[in-house]
């Protein structure tokens, strides 16, 4: 009997490829090179991946360099012992904007132009600009 099932499972992952293979030619054959097949799509799934992984390394790069906003929204969330979560919350965006947000670039100048810059990356990522200004006056070392 496990000879039997073997060979099954064997025949069903053959005839799977063939199955396959004729839908990813019939794909081309309709839609031209550029038809999203099978082995195509893997490739994308995989580099979408690679992506997400890259960038979830930035955003963690962003809390360790003092010249990125993330350091001084870290400092700042460390200080008050809060998840990613709730300074999201307390900035009234998604974490996924706080890490985006994270990793802009610090704003510099004399303080006029940093409240302008910092009221522009608020607007930028639709968050509190008056917490965000709060964060950089109490978080900012």
């Amino acid at each position: 009997m496990p000879d039997e099932s073997a060979a099954a499972d064997a025949f069903d992952a053959k005839v799977a490829a063939e199955l396959i293979e004729a839908a990813d030619a019939e794909l081309l054959a309709l839609e031209g090179p550029d038809a999203l097949t099978s082995d195509r799509a893997l490739r994308l799934s995989q580099f979408k991946r690679q992506q997400a992984v890259e960038r979830a390394g930035r955003i963690w790069d962003a809390e360790g360099d003092s010249d990125r906003v993330g350091y001084v929204l870290a400092t700042f969330r460390k200080q008050r012992r809060w998840s990613p979560w709730q300074l999201a919350a307390w900035l009234g965006i998604s974490v996924y904007h706080v890490k985006r947000l994270s990793q802009e670039t610090r704003p510099e100048g004399d303080s006029k132009e940093i409240r302008l810059l910092l009221t522009l990356l608020a607007k930028r990522y639709r968050a509190n600009p008056e917490r965000l200004r709060e964060a950089f006056g109490v978080g900012d070392p």
